[in-house]
C-alpha cells in the first residue's frame, strides 16, 4: 500500500515538472513573426529613474538587432519573440517620431556600429519613451557573467547619447519630411557674384542627394543650397534630389516593429520612414537696356555721341555703349540693378553723374532710360578792396560795399552751345550788378564769350575806378561751370595831421586834437603821437577844421586850421607847432635826476596843477601860465630818501627854458648773523614811528636796505617780524634820525637752535624721522624729516620755551618722548639731542626654529588700531611708532602655506634704553579623518586620497580602524576626501568635497553592496534539469509496473 502511494506522489511530481518546463520553453503569444532572441552582456554601469544596474545586454532578433523597450527588467535570454501587430501604435505620435529619428541617426549611423552606439541609441530609446535621462557610467564590477560579454567605453557611449539627444531634440518633428524651399525661384545673372542661396526651414535638405543639376553649378552645405550660373539662359531648369540613407544598420522603411514573449520585458526594432526625392525650379529673364541722351534744359536730344560703361549691382563691367543720334542700345542681360556712368560727355556738355538702373524685362524685353546733361556755363566773380594804410585812422572808411555798382557787357557774339544761334550780340548790356556789403559780385549762367566789366558808381569817399575788365570764358574740360575771378581796388582820400615841437621837426606826443566838418560837426577826435596822424575816407571838395584840444604838458595851446580836401590822391599834410618848461630832482651826493619822488605843482590857490613821479630825465610841468607863482611839493621821497621841504617859483614870461632843482638824503640798515659780519638773507624786517605805525617794510637780501619814509630828528623802532630759515628772532632795535646830511647805518644780528636725532646705538644722525617743534599752546612752529644732517629749526624767539616731539617714527624704530627746551637770549649756538630704540620680532617654524617667510602680521594698540604690518622673511622685523610703557598685540592675519594660524601675543614696550626681541611660533595644519560604516564603526582597509583641485594626490593612505591625521594642508584651499578602494562587502563613498580648516575632523562612511538582478538571468539548465528528473520518475515507474507483472 505505501509503494503504492509512493509511486503516485511521483506521478504528480513528474506532472508538475513537466507542465513547469513546458511553460518555460513555449509563448502563448501569437503574432506574424515569431524570432529566436539572443543577446552578449556589454560592461558598463548605468542609472535610471532610481534604478542601477552594472551592466546591459545587446540584442538580436534572429540575427537583427533589436532594443529593450522597457529598462530594469528581465529579457528572455534564448527564448523565442512574437511580433504584436500594430505594436507600434501603443506609442503616441511624438514618440513614434522621435524613435524614426532614433532608428535613423542612431546604431549604424554613417556605419556606426560600434557596442558604446549601440548603448547610445540604447539609453535614447529608453528616455523617449519613459523619459527622464540615462547616466552612463564605468563598469566597476568583478566581471563575473556566464554568456559572452564585452567591455563599454563608457565616456564614449555618454559622447555619442548626448549627441543623440541633441538630434532627436533638433530633428524629430520634421525627420523624413521633403525640404520646405520657394517654389519659384530666379537667378539675377550668372557667375559668382549672382548666386542663388536657399535655406531650408525644416531642417531636412541635409538628408537628401543631388542627382541632376540642370547643367547649373549646385553645392549643399548642410540645409543651405547654393545655385550659380555659368551662362545665361531664357526660362526654367529643374534640379532633382533623392533621399541618402547613412544608416547601414539593420533597418527598415516602415514603422517600429514590437516583440513581446511572456513573462519578460517587450523589445523593439527600429524603422523610419521617409521620402524618396523632390525637384527644384530656377529661371532666369533677359532684355536689353536702351539709353537716350537729351539736354536737361530743353529736353532735345543731343546729337553729339557720349560714351558709357554699364556695371552690374557687384561692379563688374558688362557692357561699353557710344550713343549715335541721342541712342544706344545695350547686349542682352539679365534682370538685376545696374549702374550706368557716363565717361565721356557730348561737346559743350557736363558729364553726367552716375545713373543706377533697376532692369525689368517682366513687361517688356527692351527698358529705355533718359539720360540729361546740362550745359557747361560761364560766372563772373568780383573782390572788392579799398586800399588803406597800416598807419591811418580808418573810423571814418565806409565799408559797406554795397553801395558800388558795376555793369556787365557782351565783348563779342555770345553763342548758344550748339553755336546754332546768337544770345547777346557784341555791345549789348546784359545788366547793372551792385556789391555785396561785403565787397563781393557773383555774376553765373552766362553762357561761354568774352564779356566786359566796369565801375560805374562810388562813395565821394572814394576815387572812381574808370578801368574795364575782360572776361573770357572758355570751356575747360568738362567742369560744369568755368569761373572768372578779378580784385578790384579803389584808393580814398587820405591827409596827415603833425603835432610838433616849436625847436625841432619831431612829433610831440600826448597832445588832444578835434577835426571838424564846415557844418561843425565832429569828424574825429585822437591824441597825438611819436607819428602824424593819418586819417583816410574824408569827402572830396569839403572844408574841415583841425582845433587843439588842450595843450602838451608844458606847452601853450596853437590857434585852429582850416583846409580842404582836393579831388586828388596824393597824401594831403597838416602841420601844428607848440612852446614849454621843466622841473629836476636830485640826490644830495649829485646832479643826475632821483627817480621815484612823487612831487606836485600847486597853484596860489593850493590846487593841484600838475602831480608826477620823477624819473631819470626832468619833468616838463604842464597846465602853467605865465608870470603866475606856483609851489613844488614832495609827497612822497623815493625809497631810501628823507621828504624835502616845499620850494616856491614864479613862471617868466620870456620865451626861454625854466628850471626848478630840489635834493634828497638817506638811511641805510643791515642784517647780520652773529657768526660774521656780511648781509644775512630772508629776515622779514619793519621800521615802526612812535606809534607803532609801520613806515618800511622788506625782507633782507645780500646787500643793506635803505630806509624809505623817515623824517628828520624823529625816533623809529627797527623790528624782526620773521627770521631767516634756522635763526631766531632778534629783539627790537631803537635809533634816531639825525638832522645831518651824513649817511646814517643800523645793524641787527640773529642766532641759531639746532635739532640732532640719533639711535641709541651711536651719534649718527638717523634720517627719516618726523620731528616737530611746537610752543608752549601747542602751536605748530616747524615739522620736518630728519636727514643725514642735524636740522637748524625755524621761526624760533629768543627767551620762550618750547617741545620738540617725534611723531613718526624711522622703519623699524619706537617712538621717542617729548623734549622740553628754552631757547637761550645769549648770542651762542644751541643744541637739542633726540635718541631713538628698536623692537624686533621674529617669525619661526615650532620645529626647526628657523625664520618662516610668507607670514602676514599686524602689531595693533589697546585701541585694536593697526600700527605696523608686514610680511614675515627670513630676517627679524624692526617694528615701527611704538611708544615706550603702552601695550600692543602681535597678531597673525595669514599664515604660510601648510601652517596653522598661531594665537595672539600681547607685549608692552619697556622704557629701557636698549632693543627688545619677540618671537612668534607656527605649527603645521591638522585635519583629522575617520572611516566608518552606517553604525559609525571604524573600518579597516579602505584605500582612500586627498586630491587638491589640480587633481594632484596630497595624501594616500589605507584605513587600519583609528583615526588618520593629514599634516601640512593649506588653510581654506579647497580638497576632496576619496575612497579609491572600499572595504570588501562595501560600495565605493562618493567624493567628500571640503575646505581646509585647521583641527577639523571629516567621517567618510561606507553602504554595503546591494543584490542588483541582471536583465538575462533566466536559466534553461535549472527547467532542462526538472525536466529530466520527470522522465526519470516516469520511467522507473513503469519498470516498477513491469516487474512486478511477471511476478
Amino acid at each position: 500500500m505505501i509503494k503504492r502511494y509512493l509511486r503516485l506522489l511521483l506521478c504528480v511530481m513528474c506532472s508538475f515538472f513537466i507542465t513547469v518546463s513546458a511553460f518555460a520553453l513555449h509563448s502563448p503569444i501569437h503574432g506574424a513573426e515569431s524570432l529566436f532572441l539572443d543577446t552578449t552582456t556589454m560592461k558598463i554601469e548605468f542609472d535610471f529613474h532610481g534604478n542601477h544596474s552594472d551592466h546591459e545586454g545587446f540584442i538580436t532578433l534572429g540575427g537583427q538587432v533589436a532594443f529593450c523597450a522597457d529598462y530594469y527588467k528581465k529579457v528572455g535570454f534564448k527564448k523565442t519573440y512574437y511580433s504584436v501587430e500594430n505594436g507600434h501604435l501603443r506609442y503616441d505620435d511624438a514618440t513614434l517620431k522621435k524613435l524614426r529619428t532614433l532608428a535613423y541617426y542612431g546604431y549604424g549611423y554613417n556605419g556606426d556600429q560600434s557596442y558604446e552606439m549601440y548603448m547610445a541609441t540604447q539609453a535614447a530609446i529608453w528616455e523617449v519613451i519613459h523619459g527622464g535621462e540615462v547616466v552612463l557610467s564605468l563598469y566597476k564590477g568583478n566581471g563575473k557573467f556566464k554568456n559572452k560579454n564585452v567591455d563599454i567605453n563608457a565616456q564614449q557611449a555618454s559622447e555619442k547619447l548626448a549627441r543623440l539627444r541633441t538630434i532627436v531634440a533638433a530633428k524629430w518633428t520634421n525627420f523624413g519630411q521633403i525640404p520646405q524651399l520657394p517654389s519659384s525661384n530666379r537667378l539675377s545673372g550668372i557667375g559668382d557674384h549672382h548666386v542663388l542661396t536657399l535655406h531650408d526651414p525644416l531642417g531636412t535638405l541635409e538628408d537628401y542627394d543631388l542627382t541632376d543639376d540642370a547643367g547649373l553649378q549646385v553645392s549643399k552645405n548642410g540645409n543651405t543650397l547654393a545655385i550659380k550660373a555659368s551662362q545665361a539662359f531664357t526660362g526654367k531648369k529643374t534640379l532633382r534630389f533623392s533621399f541618402h540613407n547613412r544608416n547601414n544598420g539593420a533597418l527598415n522603411n516602415s514603422q517600429p516593429i514590437l516583440y513581446m514573449a511572456k513573462d519578460y520585458q517587450d523589445v523593439v526594432r527600429l524603422g523610419f520612414m521617409y521620402n524618396n526625392s523632390f525637384t527644384l525650379d530656377v529661371e532666369m529673364r533677359q532684355g536689353q537696356i536702351e539709353v537716350i541722351k537729351k539736354d536737361a534744359v530743353t529736353n532735345e536730344p543731343i546729337i553729339h555721341p557720349a560714351t558709357f560703361k554699364l556695371f552690374d549691382e557687384y561692379g563688374q563691367l558688362v557692357a561699353t555703349l557710344t550713343t549715335k543720334d541721342g541712342k544706344a542700345l545695350s547686349p542682352l542681360l539679365p534682370e538685376g540693378t545696374y549702374t550706368l556712368e557716363e565717361t565721356q560727355a557730348p561737346n559743350g556738355y557736363v558729364k553726367r553723374d552716375k545713373i543706377q538702373i533697376q532692369a525689368n524685362f517682366s513687361q517688356k524685353a527692351t527698358q529705355s532710360v533718359n539720360v540729361y546733361n546740362d550745359a557747361i556755363k560761364g560766372a563772373i566773380h568780383i573782390d572788392k578792396n579799398i586800399l588803406l594804410h597800416k598807419d591811418a585812422d580808418l573810423s571814418l572808411v565806409d565799408h559797406d560795399f554795397s553801395k558800388i555798382a558795376f555793369t556787365l557787357r557782351a565783348q563779342e557774339d555770345i553763342l548758344a552751345p550748339d553755336h546754332a544761334k546768337v544770345i547777346y550780340k557784341k555791345g549789348t548790356e546784359i545788366g547793372t550788378y551792385h556789391l555785396s556789403k561785403e565787397g563781393k559780385l557773383d555774376i553765373d549762367q552766362l553762357y561761354l564769350g568774352k564779356y566786359v566789366l566796369q565801375e560805374v558808381k562810388s562813395p565821394s569817399q572814394l576815387i572812381t575806378n574808370n578801368q574795364e575788365y575782360i572776361f573770357d570764358l572758355k570751356a575747360q574740360s568738362e567742369i560744369a561751370t568755368v569761373v572768372k575771378k578779378a580784385t578790384v581796388n579803389n584808393q580814398p582820400t587820405i591827409v596827415e595831421i603833425s603835432k610838433k615841437v616849436l625847436t625841432g621837426e619831431d612829433e610831440l606826443p600826448g597832445v588832444k586834437l578835434a577835426l571838424y566838418d564846415q557844418h561843425n560837426n565832429l569828424v574825429d577826435q585822437w591824441i597825438s603821437t611819436s607819428q602824424p596822424h593819418v586819417i583816410e575816407g574824408l569827402h572830396r571838395n569839403t572844408a574841415y577844421k583841425l582845433v587843439e584840444v588842450s595843450a602838451p604838458k608844458g606847452y601853450v595851446i596853437s590857434s585852429p586850421i582850416t583846409f580842404t580836401i582836393q579831388d586828388h590822391a596824393q597824401r594831403q599834410k597838416i602841420v601844428m607847432k607848440d612852446k614849454q618848461v621843466v622841473v629836476s630832482k636830485q640826490a644830495i651826493t649829485g646832479e643826475k635826476e632821483l627817480p621815484g619822488a612823487k612831487l606836485a605843482v600847486l597853484d596860489d590857490k593850493g590846487k593841484v596843477v600838475d602831480q608826477w613821479t620823477s624819473t631819470n630825465t626832468p619833468h616838463y610841468v604842464s597846465g602853467l601860465i605865465e608870470g603866475k607863482t606856483y609851489i613844488l611839493r614832495e609827497l612822497e621821497a623815493p625809497k631810501g630818501y628823507v621828504i624835502s621841504g616845499d620850494i616856491h617859483f614864479t613862471v617868466s614870461q620870456d620865451k626861454t627854458m625854466q628850471k626848478v632843482v630840489m635834493k634828497d638824503k638817506q638811511i641805510v640798515v643791515s642784517k647780520q648773523a652773529i657768526s660774521g659780519e656780511k648781509e644775512l638773507p630772508g629776515a622779514k624786517l619793519a621800521v615802526l614811528d612812535d606809534k607803532g605805525k609801520v613806515v618800511d617794510q622788506w625782507t633782507s637780501t645780500n646787500t643793506p636796505h635803505y630806509v624809505s619814509g623817515l623824517i628828520e630828528g624823529k625816533t623809529y623802532i627797527l623790528r624782526e617780524l620773521e627770521a631767516p630759515k634756522g635763526y631766531v628772532i632778534s629783539g627790537d632795535v631803537n635809533f634816531t634820525v639825525s638832522q645831518d646830511k651824513t649817511m646814517q647805518k643800523v645793524v641787527m644780528k640773529d642766532k641759531q637752535v639746532v635739532v640732532s636725532k640719533q639711535a641709541i646705538t651711536g651719534e649718527k644722525e638717523l634720517p627719516g624721522a618726523k620731528l616737530g617743534v611746537y610752543d608752549e599752546e601747542g602751536n605748530e612752529i616747524d615739522v620736518w624729516i630728519s636727514t643725514q644732517e642735524p636740522h637748524y629749526v625755524n621761526h624760533l624767539t629768543e627767551g620762550k620755551r618750547y617741545i620738540l616731539k617725534e611723531l613718526e617714527a624711522p622703519a623699524g624704530y619706537v617712538l621717542g618722548d617729548p623734549i622740553s627746551f628754552q631757547v637761550e637770549e645769549t648770542k651762542t649756538l644751541q643744541q637739542v639731542v633726540m635718541k631713538n630704540k628698536q623692537f624686533f620680532i621674529s617669525k619661526k617654524d615650532i620645529v626647526h626654529e628657523k625664520e618662516l617667510p610668507g607670514a602676514k602680521l599686524v602689531v595693533v594698540n589697546e585701541k585694536d588700531e593697526v600700527v605696523d604690518e608686514w610680511l614675515s622673511t627670513d630676517q627679524p622685523h624692526a617694528i615701527r611708532n611704538l611708544k615706550m610703557n603702552q601695550c600692543y598685540i602681535l597678531r597673525e592675519l595669514l599664515s604660510p602655506d601648510h601652517y596653522a594660524i598661531a594665537k595672539d601675543i600681547p607685549f608692552t614696550v619697556s622704557d629701557k634704553w636698549e632693543n627688545q626681541y619677540l618671537t612668534m611660533y607656527d605649527r603645521l595644519t591638522e585635519l583629522k579623518v575617520s572611516k566608518t560604516d552606517a553604525s559609525m564603526k571604524d573600518l579597516k582597509g579602505a584605500k582612500l586620497q586627498i586630491v587638491d583641485e589640480d587633481g594632484h594626490v596630497v595624501e594616500e593612505w589605507m584605513s587600519n580602524g583609528e583615526v588618520h591625521i593629514v599634516k601640512g594642508l593649506i588653510l581654506n584651499k579647497k580638497y576632496i576626501l576619496r575612497e579609491v578602494q572600499a572595504p570588501d562587502g562595501y560600495k565605493i563613498s562618493q567624493d567628500l568635497p571640503f575646505t581646509m580648516v585647521d583641527g577639523d575632523h571629516l567621517t567618510i562612511v561606507n553602504e554595503k553592496e546591494p543584490v542588483v538582478p541582471t536583465s538575462d538571468a533566466t536559466q534553461i539548465s535549472v527547467y532542462a534539469l526538472l525536466l529530466g528528473i520527470g522522465l526519470f520518475g516516469i520511467l522507473l515507474i513503469f519498470i516498477s509496473k513491469k516487474v512486478k507483472g511477471r511476478e
